[in-house]
């Protein structure tokens, strides 16, 4: 972490301030790279895509409400050296990213044609738009998540490593637009759908370089136990219910395909403990959807009897 509390005022904006602006720039140039060879495909496709660029211009606009209000929040936390409540307000903020991930994946699917009916002016238009939106959703999604990684960074004075991520994702953008798109190396050319596609892939690696220099590297804040945190509520209902039989079963399932994997991997060359880390996260949350599934049916079993005693009684007729 960057102390911003001490030193001159003005050289620390001169420190951050280039980094941010070499990620706007990189982004304007991912979208120029992308009409370049959009053009190839057809005007109709050039109007799509450009057109459907204005939605993402929108939802950029909700990602940066979120990023603002966590620096703004975080950063104030940090000044005052409240280590817990800038983790605290960190992982909120991730849990909204996700949210508003989701809900933007959502309502993308279900209104992106009816945008594009709204702003085109004829069907080829709305064909070409339509396409590029829905491949592009994933990266606006993910977005939201990436967003709030770089505000938790730039509230604690570090702004390097975000700024190298969106460089390396825009490159690789610049990269796959050919092929996807136009279809160099490969001859299968997807067109719009390659241009939103392209955008997925380089957002969908930014995010995992981010999740990893947080494990990694940052050690201000860090993630919250979400999973675990739906495992235990899960837990703690079934034993209010009387039932404790779904909980030996989810953390014995989860101790057996955690126990014999680790096992198994510990005895292979190349072994690391990231290895069990890794396998750790992934079945803590096979665990927590698993409690959830178990946690509906237990109230489908219970509340389905209620239910239909509390039905009205059909009316005979006169």
């Amino acid at each position: 972490m960057k102390d911003l509390t001490h030193g001159s005022i003005v050289r620390h904006i001169l420190h951050m301030a280039p980094p941010i602006v070499v990620g706007m720039i990189t982004i304007m140039i991912c979208q120029l790279v992308d009409l370049y060879f959009v053009a190839e495909v057809g005007a109709a496709a050039v109007a799509g895509v450009a057109a459907a660029g204005n939605a993402g211009f929108l939802i950029n606009g909700f990602m940066q409400v979120l990023g603002v209000g966590t620096v703004a929040l975080m950063s104030h936390a940090v000044g005052r050296k409240d280590r817990a409540d800038a983790s605290l307000i960190f992982n909120q903020a991730i849990v909204l990213s996700a949210l508003f991930g989701l809900l933007t994946l959502v309502v993308g699917a279900l209104l992106a044609r009816p945008y594009m009916r709204a702003v085109a002016a004829d069907e080829a238009t709305v064909e070409a738009g339509t396409t590029f939106l829905l491949w592009l959703m994933p990266a606006l999604a993910l977005q939201f998540v990436t967003q709030v990684m770089g505000a938790a960074l730039r509230a604690t004075g570090i702004v390097r490593p975000t700024m190298l991520v969106q460089v390396f994702a825009v490159i690789l953008n610049i990269a796959l637009a050919p092929v996807l798109i136009a279809g160099w190396g490969t001859g299968h050319a997807f067109g719009v759908a390659g241009a939103g596609l392209a955008s997925s892939i380089a957002v969908l690696f930014a995010a995992l370089m981010l999740l990893a220099y947080f494990y990694r590297f940052e050690r201000y804040v860090g993630f919250n136990l979400v999973v675990q945190g739906v495992t235990f509520t899960c837990h703690s209902t079934f034993q209010g219910l009387g039932n404790t039989k779904p909980v030996l079963l989810s953390s014995g399932s989860r101790l057996l395909l955690y126990a014999v994997p680790a096992i198994w991997l510990s005895t292979r060359p190349g072994f690391a403990i990231e290895q069990v880390w890794y396998l750790s996260i992934a079945t803590t949350t096979m665990q927590a959807g698993l409690a959830l599934w178990l946690l509906r049916r237990e109230f489908r079993i219970r509340l389905g009897p209620l239910e239909q005693k509390v039905s009205p009684a059909p009316v005979a007729a006169e």
